[in-house]
């Protein structure tokens, strides 16, 4: 099992990072399972963090983490292979009663939307049930996953929103995709390959 740690400062919502000066939350990460591919050319992996994290905090943190060259974004299961990626490569991995946020909110007027530019959360085109019992909740809310133990209970699905805005769980599932790693800047580009041939031309100077 992946035990490796991240550890990072992340903000609370609304507060300023300056130089010299503490963040509000120091969340340590610890990777319990992953990263883990959905066959699409996604990964997750859970990461349970101490101390407990708002939805806020796990959001900003999500975006500090990499794998393989591609940013860490709170976990969206959007699109065509969204519930494979899901029911099948998330939900099975997780502990049996581990509760941990996912990327997408909730407004006041009830309509649910995916991070990172994904669009509205729809799951009219799943097999099976995506809501827990109950839910969604009614109200501006931030949407979290419950383990296999929960789904088994009482026969429902794994997602609910939570619309205790303050409310820590004990972690998050992570998703990193190629889609949603930009690409450099030509800017940038330039720059390593000036910094490539001045590179090369004091190794030539040095070897002369």
């Amino acid at each position: 099992m992946n035990r490796r740690k991240y550890g990072v400062a992340a903000l609370s919502a609304g507060a300023v990072l300056a130089v010299g000066l503490p963040a509000q939350a120091s969340i340590i990460g610890t990777v319990q399972w992953g990263p883990v591919s959905d066959g699409a050319g996604n990964y997750y992996e859970e990461v349970a963090t101490t101390p407990g994290v708002t939805w806020d905090d796990a959001n900003t943190y999500a975006q500090t983490l990499t794998y393989d060259g591609m940013s860490g974004y709170l976990a969206t299961f959007s699109g065509s292979t969204g519930e494979n990626s899901c029911e099948n490569v998330v939900l099975p991995n997780m502990g049996e009663w581990d509760i941990v946020w996912i990327g997408a909110t909730q407004d006041a007027s009830n309509n649910d939307t995916w991070v990172n530019n994904q669009g509205a959360v729809d799951f009219s085109g799943w097999q099976n049930t995506a809501w827990d019992t109950n839910q969604p909740a009614t109200g501006a809310g931030n949407l979290y996953m419950v383990g296999p133990g929960y789904v088994d209970y009482d026969g429902a699905g794994e997602l609910d929103v939570d619309t205790n805005l303050s409310q820590a769980w004990g972690g998050a599932i992570i998703e990193f995709s190629p889609a949603a790693t930009p690409a450099p800047e030509p800017a940038t580009l330039s720059l390593l390959a000036l910094g490539s041939v001045g590179l090369l031309a004091r190794r030539r100077r040095v070897a002369k």
